[in-house]
């Protein structure tokens, strides 16, 4: 079964981190991207 991409998303600021290491206001936002989620959460910064 596929997903449709969501075409409205929600204003509910639930952070989630995408696969991409960029941080979506929530999981609508990453699907209507077209991006897996990582995990819950904001991105973590990576450091040199």
């Amino acid at each position: 079964m596929c997903a449709q991409k969501p075409t409205i998303c929600p204003l509910v600021v639930a952070p989630v981190c995408g696969c991409n290491n960029k941080t979506y206001n929530n999981g609508c936002m990453a699907h209507k991207a077209g991006v897996d989620i990582k995990h819950d959460g904001k991105c973590e910064a990576h450091t040199p």
